[in-house]
């Protein structure tokens, strides 16, 4: 039976969750922390985090079991696509929690600013986050929801693909939890031995 990887988040203060401490802070405060905040590593210039991605697919709308399917039957007739399960909050509004992504490698050269790709972030886990800009050692890439642009840059060093479809479960589908507990009890069982997973 075909399984798809998991992904899971590692960002835990995003857009949608901002602390109802932080409204306290004067106007020039916050201005200067959301400033820092679009920083990446030291010595970057600074960059701020997108709020949506033009150039990734928005996620079709499907029962579960027809969206497995339809990302398991691309994948199966194209070698360089992989399809993703996607937990965590880091990118909405576009996608969210358990989206099911299939990914394909592309060449550096098509890469463009609002891609989505996936790639092995720099505590080993596989992340799904969007292209900013690039540098000359890699991309720049944040998640939608988060706050700060991501500390490792992507390259053909770590890349895994490029989101090239997306599909979300119909809110109305009967009963779906039993199925996506099942799916993913099998996906942890394959990747347990990876220290960390992300979204």
């Amino acid at each position: 039976m075909f399984t798809p990887k998991i992904l899971y988040s590692q960002e835990k203060t995003t857009r949608s969750g901002l602390r109802v401490s932080t409204i306290v802070l004067v106007a020039a405060g916050l201005l200067t922390l959301l400033a820092l905040s679009a920083c990446g590593t030291a010595g970057r210039p600074m960059v701020m985090v997108p709020t949506h991605a033009p150039l990734s697919p928005a996620p079709i709308t499907a029962p579960l079991t027809t969206a497995w399917k339809q990302a398991e039957r691309y994948a199966a007739s194209h070698p360089n696509a992989e399809v993703f399960l996607g937990r965590g909050n880091s990118m909405l509004p576009l996608y969210p929690d358990r989206t099911i992504l299939v990914v394909e490698r592309q060449a550096m050269a098509e890469w463009k600013p609002g891609m989505s790709v996936a790639f092995e972030g720099s505590r080993g886990a596989i992340v799904v986050h969007v292209l900013v800009e690039p540098l000359p050692k890699g991309w720049i890439t944040a998640g939608l929801g988060n706050l700060r642009v991501d500390n490792s840059l992507v390259n053909e060093g770590n890349y895994l693909g490029t989101v090239i479809r997306a599909y979300v479960d119909k809110p109305n589908e009967k009963a779906p939890g039993a199925e996506l507990a099942r799916l993913d009890s099998g996906i942890l069982e394959r990747t347990r031995n990876i220290a960390r997973l992300a979204w």
